[in-house]
């Protein structure tokens, strides 16, 4: 077991002790119809995560593209990766994912940052 196996071992256990209400991972696929004139496909899954949600601190919102009223989400490492667009529901609440940090900036991620925006 590597140093980050490890490391992301003891970071999903936290989250699932300490993780706060209900984050969820919703990701919507379009799919083309049969022929040109068949209404797309739309469908929608719901992937659950553990996490914690507060607010997002000065360090991030220093621009006019992230504000002091946007949530920071950080979740475990989740099966299904978020896109920025996507949306997570926190508690039933759907925000829409504006920036995306894997915790640490490179190697293997043990756990995801989102800046989220409702």
């Amino acid at each position: 077991m590597t140093f980050y196996d490890r490391i992301r071992a003891k970071h999903d256990r936290l989250m699932d002790d300490y993780g706060q209400g209900s984050i969820v991972l919703v990701k919507t696929t379009t799919t083309p119809g049969a022929e040109p004139y068949d209404p797309p496909v739309i469908t929608t899954q719901e992937h659950p995560m553990t996490g914690i949600a507060g607010g997002v601190g000065e360090e991030y919102a220093n621009s006019e593209a992230i504000v002091m009223s946007d949530l920071m989400v950080q979740v475990a490492v989740p099966d299904v990766m978020p896109k920025v667009g996507d949306i997570v529901k926190v508690d039933g609440e759907a925000l829409s994912v504006l920036q995306i940090m894997p915790l640490p900036s490179c190697g293997d991620p043990t756990a995801l940052r989102m800046v989220c925006r409702g």
